[in-house]
């Protein structure tokens, strides 16, 4: 496990009772610093930053809003890292900031962000990845580049192309679902109600099919949607059939597994009604502008702490203090008091979290990382804690950090576009009910 503030406290001891008994100094015993691996030098840790192309998301009316300025927030906390000391004696420095669309074939390309910089540039790691139905293309950075990646949706096919270690921020999606169908098990939302399940290209579906399956679900429809996710006219087509499809299947609550944000539109132009339980959250706290507030009522899914919480935390508001000062013109509003305009709150909510994973897995990697010595390093981090997950672990074959936990239900009723109302307290999904 990586030191905690008493373990470096004795080490600093040990150190000083080395050189007190020995009359060495600390270079004599701590390790020289060698340029180990690509895009480590003996100063520096090099990187690359994939940022989510929001300006284009809303122009296509895919998004309501973005996340403030990526690059002027990843700056500042990393200005403010690297003046104190940065990580292992090594700065941090990003070789590039690129921009990608999350929908294959339209905006920006995923891969050729993914060339860009994890095989034109030396770079130890990307940080950031790709989301949304890009996914896809976060292989191009961990198997065809062979490059180390914090970030991305995780699933098992991928893992298991992928040459070069890969850590997810949060959960790989089949895990998700394996907690998403247990905890609704244990509400009793299970019981006496007659399911539907829609997947699509971009959900665990065939997972969720087990899952079901292995709670004793017994499945009115299942139906699979293979239409690209974001193609909006297409997926629109598609749902003509499948809102007649779910009609006439007498389902009172459906499962929807991918593309679900066209789930939930289509359901309500055609005036379904019906109980939805959605796994990803991310449908619910980035509502799309073809998604409204009160399309969403009454849906459950699966998230964690919620952003309030999340921002109030001492390492969030840590970063946002630097942001702050080193941009004292811009205004960043909480959660509770944002009402329109640039989110800058998520932006520096998520890349605090990314920032302080980055040093711990890096510090793991030990004074001179390589491929081996990072993937040892993170499979002995058992038990650590991030500004997001108060519970998170990694180990052999679990590469996802967070195991935080609750349902959620949404509230149109909360803020500009609603939100999400805890369940219940956070949850260590780890431990056996």
């Amino acid at each position: 496990e990586t030191m905690d503030d008493g373990s470096m406290l004795g080490m600093g001891l040990f150190v000083e009772g080395v050189v007190g008994a020995t009359g060495m100094e600390p270079d004599d015993f701590w390790p020289e610093l060698t340029a180990s691996w690509r895009g480590i030098t003996e100063d520096e840790i090099h990187v690359g930053v994939t940022m989510i192309d929001f300006p284009w998301l809303i122009e296509m009316g895919l998004s309501t809003e973005g996340w403030g300025d990526p690059q002027l927030i990843w700056e500042a906390l990393l200005a403010d890292l690297n003046a104190s000391g940065g990580v292992g004696g090594r700065q941090i420095i990003v070789d590039g900031y690129k921009y990608y669309s999350p929908v294959p074939g339209m905006g920006i390309s995923a891969d050729g962000v993914c060339l860009e910089l994890a095989a034109d540039i030396e770079t130890f790691a990307i940080v950031g990845g790709f989301l949304g139905p890009a996914e896809i293309s976060n292989t191009c950075i961990t198997a065809t580049a062979n490059t180390i990646l914090l970030g991305g949706r995780q699933t098992s096919e991928f893992l298991a192309e992928s040459t070069a270690p890969w850590l997810e921020f949060g959960t790989m999606k089949e895990r998700r679902m394996d907690v998403f169908v247990s905890l609704l098990e244990q509400a009793g939302l299970l019981e006496g109600r007659t399911f539907a399940l829609v997947g699509s290209t971009d959900g665990p579906y065939e997972r969720a099919q087990s899952v079901l399956a292995d709670y004793g679900v017994e499945l009115a429809l299942d139906a699979f949607n293979d239409v690209t996710v974001g193609d909006v006219e297409a997926e629109d087509a598609r749902w003509d059939v499948l809102v007649e499809n779910v009609r006439s299947s007498g389902a009172d609550t459906i499962f929807l597994v991918g593309g679900e944000r066209a789930g939930v539109r289509n359901l309500s132009y055609a005036g379904i009604d019906i109980d939805q339980f959605v796994m990803n959250q991310e449908t619910y706290t980035s509502l799309s502008a073809n998604v409204t507030p009160d399309m969403a009522e009454g849906h459950i899914t699966l998230s964690g702490m919620t952003d309030q919480e999340i921002w109030e935390t001492e390492e969030t508001q840590a970063c946002a203090t630097a942001f702050s000062a080193a941009n004292p013109d811009i205004e960043v509003l909480g959660p509770v008091d944002w009402v329109e305009g640039e989110k800058w709150y998520q932006g520096i909510t998520n890349y605090c979290n990314w920032v302080a994973m980055l040093v711990m897995v890096m510090d793991a990697a030990g004074p001179n990382p390589t491929h081996e010595s990072f993937l040892a390093g993170i499979e002995s981090m058992t038990q650590f804690s991030l500004p997001s997950s108060p519970y998170a672990s990694f180990g052999p074959g679990k590469y996802d950090a967070s195991d935080t936990f609750r349902l959620s239900v949404f509230d149109q009723t909360i803020g500009e576009d609603g939100g999400l109302v805890p369940m219940g307290p956070v949850l260590d999904g780890t431990m056996k009910k």
